[in-house]
């Protein structure tokens, strides 16, 4: 079996996943505008407690997707309840620069889709026998940008390990044991840069310097995004 059912759900619940008793801070907010942004460019803003990234998609629109800490979200709007329209009037202001563009922008999206208790934590590969994929196997931090592309890549290696499995060429011990290896050791570190990019992003104390050095020494930056992304085609 594999197991794709993302970030986090009920089947986690029922498996008795160990990230899932434990509370998340993050939660993600997204919707799709009209606008104005330099074709094959990201723009990454940050605000206290939480990033913005922006990417062209399909049909000219504009994907923004951002990520805060859950506690943030709900002060932003004090003394009033928590909700999405308070944050973004209040994320605006932390942000000139990201809310000239939003002002500027065409909502597409009639609202922000939501997504509460996003787990950065490390999470068992094979429960039960098992093969988790995407998400569900480990969620990467949003300033790397490939979440996509390992869903991908790890479905398509679930199913090379299962395919031996179910022709009689390796044991489902040994299918377990060779899909955990070949998990970790492809994305093991890809993970672990990410967090650390994450804490800079959420520390703006942090983040200035960072650019800094990353601009004095643009091969420190070639290095990150080598190691954080497949450049690889996928097999067809």
């Amino acid at each position: 079996v594999i197991g794709a059912q993302g970030k986090r759900s009920s089947i986690d619940r029922k498996l008795n996943r160990g990230f899932f008793q434990n509370p998340q801070p993050f939660m993600g907010l997204k919707a799709h505008f009209r606008g104005s942004l330099p074709a094959g460019q990201n723009y990454l803003y940050t605000f206290p407690g939480g990033y913005c990234g922006m990417s062209e998609i399909e049909n000219g629109l504009i994907n923004v997707c951002l990520l805060v800490r859950q506690a943030v979200f709900q002060s932003a709007s004090q003394p009033y309840p928590a909700n999405v329209d308070s944050f973004i009037v209040w994320m605006k202001q932390q942000n000139p620069a990201l809310g000239k563009w939003l002002s500027g922008a065409e909502q597409v999206s009639e609202s922000w889709l939501s997504i509460s208790q996003v787990p950065f934590v490390s999470k068992q590969v094979v429960v039960n026998d098992i093969l988790m994929a995407g998400d569900s196997a480990g969620l990467i931090a949003p300033v790397a940008g490939d979440g996509m592309g390992m869903a991908l890549q790890t479905g398509r290696m679930a199913a090379d390990v299962l395919d031996l499995y179910l022709t009689d060429q390796i044991s489902a011990a040994k299918m377990c044991k060779q899909y955990r290896r070949l998990w970790w050791r492809t994305f093991g570190l890809r993970l672990r840069l990410s967090r650390v990019l994450q804490v800079f992003m959420l520390r703006p104390n942090w983040l200035t310097p960072g650019l800094r050095m990353m601009n004095s020494v643009p091969a420190l930056g070639r290095l990150l995004v080598t190691h954080t992304r497949d450049n690889q085609l996928v097999r067809p």
